[in-house]
This record gives structure tokens, C-alpha cells and sequence, in this order.
């Protein structure tokens, strides 16, 4: 975890730690050491925890009181959450046939696809168990909501690869729907714990969605223009798998012709690796950049301008410094 992370986590720095020891409590009652085996591994990879810490956020800002009953419930809620987002990575490394995250072997190329499977399934029954005993129907409803969505998303982009008919509305909508709704989620459901009025929870669900649409726009944008470093895996990954993301939706908008943009789809087609810096090439010389910062910006400037609106507050100011975090992390250039 980052060091501004570190930073803006301050307030709610008890609350994640709780949030952690439930994730790993509930990831470790387990008898078979094999299985134990591979939750561990799942544990090793703690990632930036953004979901949880949104919840934990969310529950402040409007107002909750961390009393003691509320924050057990808060909490499991956010271990649930962060789970769902644990067990949706180790999908979608089967399905993008992914070697590594975060700088380490996936599930799905050390034991296989079909244990990685399994794994995420289970991820996902350890979630249901928190939201069980957190006992808040209106939040489970959410949530079954959320997790149908995100299997809409999936296959939407899946039955979407190779075809060039993807529109940016499109494209957006999937991003809302893989990436979006979790960070929506997050900070509905703090909302919702801390009792906010109907109006707040709406601003706030916008305030998460967005950020979590950039989030997705940069994985995109990094998986072309990015390095494996900066990555935490391999480059190129997309690609290779022919989705049309947002730089090269933005690319093939610019061809003004019909020859020009049979020579760009037959290098996206090519799904060859080779081709990758020639593609890079093009994004450099194109308004493929600029337009998608641009588009990013807007959500950015949505999400900081909620955040603004929200009663001054510790919590307050960490919400604003996430919006930087993020659009940090986005474009760091």
C-alpha cells in the first residue's frame, strides 16, 4: 500500500484493520491445509483496499457513530465487499488467461483454471456468510444486485471482443457495470448504515461510481500504454485477447478513411504483441490521450465536487485526497 494511501486511511485506520482481521479470520477457518494453502496466497496480495475504505468513508461522512454494534456490522460489510472484489480478479484472471497480479503467480497459473474457479466461488460464499450475520436485507438486495451486474458486464465484454460495433456508450456501460457498481456499492452501503437521507445516498453512489470508472479507464488506457512494473502484470493483455477499449475506440474514431481504418482494425485483429508498438505509435501521434483524460477528468471532477459538499470533516478531507489519489494513479504523467 502506498504511502498516500497510508495517509488518508489515518482516520479510519482501526476500522481497516478490523475490516482485515475479519478477511483473514474468516479466509483461515478452514481445515484442509491445501485449500488453506491457496486462501493464504489469496491473502498475500492485499491490494489497495479501496472498497472497504469507501464503505468506512461513506458511514462517516453522513454522520455514523461508531458505536459498537453499528461498527461490527459496518465492517463485515466491508470485508464482504472486498471480498466480492477479490473473487471477481481471480474470474477475471481465468478468463483473460492472466499470469501474474500484482507482481505474483495468479490462482489460475499456479493450481489451474479449474481450482481458480472454485476459489473465486468460495471468496464469494465467505462473503455471503459476513452479509448473513451483518443481517441488513436492504444491503444484501444491493448486493445481489451488484454481483448480477458484474456478471453482466463480463459477458457483455466477453461476447463483445473482436468486433469493431462497440460504441463508447457501450463501452462505458460495461465499465459501470464491471467496475462501477462495486465502488457504488461501497459507499451506498456506509450511506445506508449511517441512516442518510435518500438524496446524500445518491450523491455519494455517484461519487463512487465515478471513481471507479476512471479507475477502469486507466487499467485500459495502462494495459496498452503501460509497463509491467507500473502494471503489476504483464502489458498487452487486452489486446491480446482483442477487447476494444477506450484509447482505441477513440483511434479508430479518427480514421478518415475507409482504408485508414482497415489498416488499424487488421493491426487490432492481429491480436500479435508485435503490433503492440506500432499501436502505442499511433495513440502518441492521435487525440486518443487528451480525449480520454478529458473524459476521465469529468468523473473526476464529478466525485471531487461531492466530496467538497460534504460537511468538514477528517473523513471529509480523505475523501477529496482519493479523488487526487486516484487521478494520480490514472495519468501520472
Amino acid at each position: 500500500m502506498s504511502v498516500m494511501l497510508k495517509t488518508l486511511y489515518k482516520p479510519i485506520s482501526k476500522e481497516m484493520k478490523h475490516v482485515e482481521s475479519l478477511i483473514e479470520t474468516y479466509m483461515r477457518d478452514e481445515e484442509s491445509e491445501r485449500i488453506l494453502e491457496i486462501n493464504n496466497h489469496s491473502l498475500s496480495s492485499k491490494g489497495k483496499r479501496l472498497r472497504p475504505a469507501m464503505v468506512l468513508f461513506s458511514y462517516y461522512a453522513h454522520g455514523g457513530t461508531g458505536n459498537k454494534d453499528d461498527l461490527e456490522t459496518v465492517c463485515k460489510i466491508a470485508a464482504a465487499i472486498e471480498l466480492i472484489h477479490m473473487a471477481s480478479l481471480i474470474h477475471d484472471d481465468v478468463i483473460d488467461h492472466a499470469p501474474e497480479r500484482h507482481n505474483s503467480p495468479t490462482i489460475n497459473n499456479k493450481w489451474g483454471d479449474e481450482v481458480a474457479v472454485v476459489q473465486g466461488v468460495y471468496l464469494y460464499s465467505v462473503s455471503l456468510q459476513l452479509i448473513a450475520e451483518a443481517g441488513n436485507l436492504e444491503i444484501l438486495k444491493n448486493i445481489s444486485h451488484t454481483v448480477k451486474a458484474l456478471c453482466q458486464g463480463e459477458l457483455t465484454q466477453i461476447l463483445g471482443r473482436e468486433t469493431f460495433e462497440k460504441s463508447i456508450p457501450l463501452y462505458l456501460e460495461i465499465l459501470r457495470k464491471k467496475t462501477g457498481v462495486l465502488f457504488r456499492l461501497a459507499c451506498q452501503s456506509g450511506a445506508i448504515l449511517a441512516k442518510a437521507e435518500k438524496e446524500k445516498t445518491e450523491k455519494i453512489e455517484r461519487f463512487g461510481e465515478n471513481l471507479g470508472l476512471v479507475f477502469q479507464i486507466a487499467d485500459d488506457y495502462m494495459d496498452i500504454m503501460g509497463d509491467a512494473e507500473t502494471l503489476g502484470k504483464v502489458p498487452g493483455q487486452d489486446f491480446d485477447l482483442g477487447e476494444i477499449t477506450l484509447p482505441l475506440l477513440y483511434l479508430i474514431e479518427e480514421c478518415t478513411s475507409k482504408e485508414e481504418r482497415e489498416k488499424l482494425e487488421s493491426i487490432i485483429e492481429s491480436k500479435d504483441i508485435s503490433n503492440l508498438e506500432q499501436l502505442r505509435d499511433e495513440i502518441k501521434k492521435s487525440q486518443a490521450l487528451p480525449k480520454t483524460k478529458a473524459l476521465a477528468g469529468q468523473y473526476l471532477k464529478d466525485s471531487l465536487d461531492i466530496a467538497n459538499a460534504l460537511p468538514a470533516t477528517p473523513v471529509k478531507k480523505s475523501l477529496v485526497k482519493l479523488v487526487e489519489f486516484i487521478e494520480k494513479r490514472a495519468f501520472p504523467n
